[in-house]
């Protein structure tokens, strides 16, 4: 290889693994952006490749899904005293085993935890509660196996439940984004 080629090809890979770090900066840059919804009391960041997605339940607040349809995330709320953030949980879990469409194989144990908020423009920390199920999800004539994540928060006079759920076998990525969404959660009263 002549001295000609040497610096051409030196040229190449170093034009190449420039664009390469623009691009990776560029796309963490872009690798999310933060929707507010329920009355400007909620935001969360959403993933590049999630969209808003039309939920056929009326009381839902917010609902997002992946372009496949294989991952979802939405937001119930409801008003605060009725009941525990346990109860809901509780009453989520017997709502799935009274539902004919789902058979959950597996329950885990609730885990305590907080949801960042503001309150009187102060930064504030609401009690949670999380698990995840999995199980079987029956639609027309098929059967799909999936895994939930079951996150129930209390910001006082309003008492919130997110369900996201993906397809099994879980892909890392895709979990990761469920998992970022739910830590990205931001709430007020």
């Amino acid at each position: 290889m002549d001295a000609g080629q040497r610096f051409f090809l030196t040229r190449a890979v170093f034009l190449a693994v420039a664009w390469l770090a623009v691009f990776a900066v560029e796309r963490a840059r872009g690798a999310g952006k933060e929707i507010i919804f329920a009355g400007e009391k909620i935001a969360m960041t959403l993933p590049l490749g999630w969209y808003e997605s039309e939920l056929n339940a009326d009381d839902v607040e917010a609902g997002f899904a992946t372009k496949d349809s294989r991952s979802s995330i939405f937001f119930r709320s409801f008003d605060g005293g009725n009941g525990s953030m346990q109860d809901l949980m509780d009453l989520t879990i017997a709502n799935f085993d009274a539902d004919e469409r789902f058979y959950l194989k597996k329950v885990d144990d609730y885990k305590t935890g907080q949801v960042g908020g503001i309150k009187d423009g102060q930064e504030k920390k609401w009690p949670a509660i999380y698990s995840q199920a999995e199980g079987v999800v029956r639609k027309d004539d098929f059967e799909y196996e999936m895994r939930f994540y079951l996150l129930v928060f209390d910001v006082g006079d309003r008492v919130y439940f997110v369900q996201a759920s993906t397809t099994l076998p879980v892909q890392t990525g895709r979990e990761n984004e469920i998992m970022e969404m739910i830590r990205s959660i931001i709430a007020k009263p």
